[in-house]
């Protein structure tokens, strides 16, 4: 009825008449529907990302902790009956403390699961390799994310500006406000959701699991011998290696 677009902007022709408005409306239109199913999918893809990464940090943590007790047993590729129904009882808010612990070691690999005579060195070494593949998967997302993420929060932040501009213009001439509040609420929403969600995930994930000084937690020092020497070397210097 108000033949007004989404979008407002300055056109060098009559955008009132039939066909052009329908084009141009519709056209905006599927660029708003894009734009939106991009940030959905991009938003959840990254977090998928950052709580797996927590995942294993933690499992990586917990198996240098095990490199020392041998009586720790390592755990198989297979699932039993009774982690099978933990799993499908499993609530987010509602996991005991227990559930939250790891109680045996951790293996990626067949080969690390089924070790015929099990030492120190041999977990060590599978935690240095896991350690060094967390790296390069970390400098991967970070690699492909990073602008993309830096140009999302940009954007967010210029449709705060131009929001509060047009705000402020349409109280002054006395127009309808509420197109100009929800394209500013959008772009606090986003920003705010990232800033402050990801600021208290990077304060209690991240930052405590990327200082590595749960590889000090493995017990090397009673395990020195010529030959892991150069095996643990390069394992607590990998560890100096910032995620």
């Amino acid at each position: 009825k108000t033949r007004e677009f989404p979008v407002r902007g300055s056109f060098p022709f009559d955008v009132t008449q039939s066909p052009i408005f329908e084009i141009i409306l519709g056209s905006q239109c599927y660029g708003l529907l894009i734009a939106c199913m991009w940030i959905l999918v991009f938003d959840t893809l990254l977090l998928g990302f950052i709580r797996w990464i927590n995942v294993q940090l933690m499992i990586l943590q917990a198996n240098f902790r095990h490199c020392n007790d041998i009586t720790t047993s390592r755990a198989s590729l297979s699932v039993s009956q009774q982690n099978y129904n933990i799993i499908q009882a499993y609530q987010f808010l509602k996991v005991p403390e227990e559930q939250e612990e790891f109680r045996s070691f951790a293996p990626f690999t067949l080969e690390e699961a089924n070790v015929p005579a099990d030492s120190f060195l041999l977990r060590f070494r599978a935690c240095v390799i896991h350690h060094r593949r967390l790296i390069d998967n970390l400098n991967d997302c970070n690699s492909l994310f990073t602008v993309v993420l830096f140009g999302q929060i940009f954007s967010s932040c210029i449709l705060i500006c131009v929001g509060l501009f047009v705000l402020v213009v349409s109280l002054h001439e006395n127009r309808n406000i509420f197109k100009d509040i929800v394209m500013l609420g959008y772009g606090l929403v986003h920003l705010f959701y990232w800033c402050i969600y990801g600021d208290q995930l990077m304060i209690e994930v991240i930052i405590p699991n990327c200082n590595s000084q749960f590889i000090y937690e493995c017990g090397w020092e009673n395990n020195l011998s010529r030959k892991s020497k150069r095996l643990i070397l390069n394992g607590l210097t990998q560890g100096l290696t910032p995620l």
